[in-house]
């Protein structure tokens, strides 16, 4: 090979180094983008995630997240600190495709990804719009923004957390009153009776119980959780309701909320939140709970 064309193959290969090292520097951002990175947990207002043609909505209420689709209930305060979490976690770093014609190879089309939108209290507008797609390396997984044709890695938000049906993210508790808050528990019925806080010491009226007696009711009745869901509409005839097992009304400062536990399903039974929310609880705690009031 002549001089010349060695000088001309070099020139050449420096080119093609200079363009290819352009273009990694286009694409890769100097820092990784974290869209709600100045975002707390307070600042959040809705999250709402469309997946599979099922959509959830979480809603801020009073200080207290709410489901409000598919179905109106509390959330389960865990299963939503996790996701709000995992979301202000968010980080983009590189980019790696602009061609729509690929973004079913990165399931970040709308067929196949988890759009995630969040709001903050401060915009009407969403602070986050998004296609989350399948998982890349470790335990990064692909990103587009909406309306944009970029396609990134992002890391900080697993596809599971966004993918979590609104089952999921349903509170389990019965009653919604927690143990710490409630401040009486009356057991309807024949052979009703009351409980009540005095300080730190449970008391009870109607029955003769010692405070130690009371309390294990108590703990008992705030500790039973749903298992699963039915329809709100289940009639009162199939789940036992008419006839319950167990009717008990919680108070706390603000509110009261009455429970119903109903008839036995293959070792489980019926239960009712007045909020609206029917399903099953196992069979065992409500025997627990049974033998207690049996208690005299």
């Amino acid at each position: 090979m002549t001089p010349k064309k060695i000088a001309l193959s070099a020139l050449v290969a420096a080119v093609l180094a200079g363009a290819a090292a352009l273009l990694f520097w286009l694409q890769k951002p100097t820092e990784p983008s974290q869209p709600l990175a100045k975002l707390r947990a307070g600042d959040l207002s809705r999250i709402e995630l469309d997946h599979n043609g099922a959509h959830v909505a979480l809603e801020m209420r009073a200080g207290t997240w709410r489901l409000t689709s598919p179905v109106q209930d509390d959330a389960d305060d865990s299963a939503v600190d996790g996701l709000s979490r995992s979301l202000r976690g968010l980080a983009l770093g590189s980019e790696v495709s602009r061609d729509p014609a690929g973004y079913g190879d990165y399931e970040v089309n709308e067929s196949s990804a988890t759009r995630v939108r969040v709001y903050s209290r401060t915009s009407a507008a969403p602070v986050l719009d998004g296609y989350i797609g399948k998982t890349a390396v470790g335990d990064s997984v692909y990103f587009r923004p909406d309306r944009e044709a970029a396609v990134y890695l992002a890391e900080g938000v697993g596809s599971y957390a966004l993918r979590q049906s609104a089952e999921d993210l349903r509170s389990k508790a019965v009653l919604s009153i927690s143990a710490g808050d409630l401040q009486s528990l009356k057991f309807t019925g024949p052979d009703g009776f009351s409980l009540t806080r005095s300080s730190e010491v449970w008391l009870a009226s109607g029955r003769n119980l010692s405070a130690d007696q009371a309390a294990e009711l108590v703990l008992s009745a705030t500790s039973l959780r749903f298992m699963g869901f039915a329809p709100a509409d289940t009639p009162a005839g199939k789940a036992g309701f008419d006839k319950p097992a167990v009717d008990m009304i919680g108070k706390d400062a603000g509110h009261s909320e009455r429970v119903l536990i109903g008839r036995e399903d293959t070792g489980r039974r019926y239960a009712k939140a007045e909020r609206g929310t029917v399903g099953f609880v196992p069979r065992s705690d409500v025997d627990s709970l049974l033998k207690l009031l049996k208690r005299r």
